[in-house]
């Protein structure tokens, strides 16, 4: 890959739009597809109640309804709807079954799952239930195409609905039922509407993004490869310098330095009570992996650092200290392009210069 291609390349990532896509609570709960189907069945039996404390009243059964009945012969009355999940057929269960003033509506709910179910017994079980009315959905994800699904709701007179259909009806509807809504299940609703739309999707990241990757993804893994290789060179050079500069510092102060993760090299001035330590590792810049060595005092929690500041800040007037989760540094210095004999020279010093200043710490 020329390095005309890599720029090209990067100009045109950089001209795009970058949106952060934020995981919804459903899929942070990260459940298996045919638990969530359990799940989404039980959510829709939730606001598909008119009566339940949603406040959205019926803005689903309506949705639904409008989606099935152009002849608007579909009656119900609020506080007479029925709304069952897992409702037994003949040892086997219907996922949702909805019952209003003159129809029965069966659904089979499908995310991911192949659909082989027992239509023809859940189409008995709608029948005995002697409404005018009786109607079998699938309700899917996805469009279904495979002939032999297609077959079996012919058979048994199940119609196909899409969950994305559905919400663009809960959607459009929504508006006037926002008065009386409760707050806390309109966040819930648009979790769910939003994990099911995540879900239909075959992108994983917004549209723009995600037609640039594909086609440009053999550019982007060759310029992948090409960088591995680049940081594995630098981290090779820092480390080998590092551990030459851990075998001078061991002789010199009498202290067993460490390495750690390949890149920061430190050691204990103080064990505990409080600990007090040396970090330090070396920062690439432009053309150099070794153009600038950065070095710190640590303590590796709070409790730590008030029993020393007050001396740090003796020995080091002027320098600033910085809080990271439950840690505290201080910054030290920072060397630029620095020779080795600097490097233990500096590290030495402040070594001595902490040792003698927290000797008569107890």
């Amino acid at each position: 890959m020329t390095e005309k291609e890599i720029k090209k390349l990067l100009f045109e990532f950089e001209n795009l739009s970058k949106v952060v896509t934020q995981r919804t609570l459903l899929e942070l709960c990260q459940y298996p597809s045919r638990r969530f189907e359990e799940i989404s069945s039980r959510l829709l039996s939730f606001f598909l109640l008119p009566t339940n404390e949603h406040g959205f009243g019926d803005l689903f059964i309506r949705s639904l309804i409008e989606l099935l009945d152009e002849k608007k012969e579909l009656k119900y009355t609020h506080r007479m709807l029925i709304v069952n999940t897992e409702e037994n057929a003949e040892g086997r269960r219907i996922d949702l079954t909805i019952r209003g003033d003159n129809f029965v509506i069966g659904i089979e709910n499908k995310i991911n799952a192949y659909l082989n179910n027992p239509l023809d017994v859940y189409r008995k079980k709608l029948v005995v239930s002697g409404k005018e009315y009786s109607i079998g959905l699938v309700l899917s994800l996805r469009r279904i195409t495979d002939k032999t699904c297609i077959s079996l709701m012919d058979k048994n007179g199940f119609k196909p609905i899409l969950y994305n259909d559905f919400f663009d009806k809960v959607k459009r509807n929504l508006g006037f039922y926002l008065r009386n809504s409760n707050e806390k299940y309109l966040t819930f609703l648009n979790d769910f509407i939003k994990t099911i739309e995540n879900m239909e999707s075959n992108n994983i990241l917004e549209p723009e993004q995600t037609a640039f990757f594909y086609e440009n993804f053999e550019k982007i893994d060759e310029l992948i490869t090409l960088y591995s290789k680049f940081n594995e060179g630098i981290h090779r050079k820092q480390f080998e310098s590092l551990q030459s500069l851990k075998d001078e510092l061991d002789k010199q102060t009498n202290v067993k330095w460490w390495i750690y993760e390949g890149w920061d090299l430190g050691c204990d001035v103080r064990i505990k009570n409080p600990r007090i330590g040396i970090e330090s590792f070396y920062r690439k810049t432009k053309g150099n992996p070794l153009g600038e060595f950065v070095i710190y005092i640590s303590t590796w929690n709070v409790t730590d650092w008030i029993q020393i500041k007050n001396r740090i800040q003796e020995l080091f007037p002027g320098l600033k200290d910085r809080e990271v989760g439950n840690r505290v540094f201080v910054d030290f210095s920072i060397m630029i392009n620095p020779e080795f004999n600097a490097i233990v020279e500096a590290l030495q010093s402040l070594h001595k210069k902490l040792d003698e200043g927290f000797i008569k710490l107890t």
